[in-house]
């Protein structure tokens, strides 16, 4: 997505705001993720090196933020519609996806009956130069398609390929303006009554100010105008909410700053 500095360990110690995107990333999209501090680093702690301690304050504010929170990352599930089709780990499309905010997830071509079931989604995305499918894949995507799903092939380089594929989907969507280096992502609870927008910031350099939100929740949410909306965070700076509007099934709002990490929860109220 952006401007991430890299370097390799143990020759340096990540930033403090590589160590911060890495652990919100990891529990946004629900992967493991493991954390050894040796080498470089640890040498750096033993010896109180101002770079060696901001990182592991970082570690340490984020880590407490996710315990703090841990119900924003227990028994949740992504809400994307949309799956794009990947024989190899570099995609394309999925960077174009990412710049355009999509809610997607990703399926492996030789691993579609692994992870999340095909029938999850409403669109499936492959690309065009996708190797040649086996018995067992075609006999998948010809199930997928006769279930109601669509399958749309597309080029590296085809235009609008985002919006057809939303389109189709039926939702939800999310729209960011100005779109910079920030990344969305959508979860829910079982039960439906708490969705959660996660907003990753992977400028290392500057906040994202003055984020204009969009999200439309058709297909799952059809009247917003019971549901409370909260935002968190673990950075220093608490994100707040300006022009909050809440309409049929679209929340719309500004955030004044992501510095790094923001969570924007959207729950249903009890009662009549």
């Amino acid at each position: 997505m952006t401007g991430v500095q890299t370097c390799a360990l143990p020759i340096c110690i990540p930033s403090p705001a590589e160590q911060k995107l890495s652990i919100a990333e990891a529990y946004t999209f629900g992967a493991a993720t493991s954390r050894n501090i040796e080498g470089r680093f640890l040498s750096a702690l033993i010896n109180g090196e101002p770079e060696a301690r901001d990182a592991w304050t970082a570690i340490a504010r984020y880590n407490h933020f996710l315990v703090e929170h841990r119900e924003l990352y227990h028994q949740v599930a992504p809400t994307a519609r949309i799956a794009l089709i990947s024989a190899e780990p570099k995609n394309p499309l999925a960077d174009e996806f990412l710049k355009q905010s999509v809610l997607f997830e990703t399926k492996v071509l030789t691993h579609l009956d692994k992870g999340a079931p095909l029938e999850q989604f409403k669109v499936l995305v492959m690309p065009a130069d996708l190797p040649k499918l086996s018995v067992e894949q075609s006999a998948r995507l010809d199930t997928f398609r006769a279930g109601g799903g669509v399958i749309i092939r597309a080029g590296k380089a085809e235009p609008g390929v985002g919006a057809r594929a939303e389109a189709a989907a039926g939702g939800p969507r999310l729209s960011l303006e100005p779109r910079g280096y920030v990344l969305g992502q959508l979860t829910a609870k079982p039960d439906g009554r708490t969705l959660i927008l996660h907003l990753l910031n992977y400028d290392h350099l500057a906040p994202a100010v003055n984020v204009k939100v969009r999200l439309n929740l058709s297909g799952l949410v059809q009247d917003l105008s019971r549901w409370e909306v909260k935002v968190l965070s673990p950075d220093a700076a608490q994100p707040q909410l300006i022009g909050h509007s809440l309409h049929g099934s679209v929340s719309e709002f500004t955030l004044d700053r992501i510095e790094h990490y923001t969570v924007v929860t959207l729950s249903a109220r009890l009662g009549p």
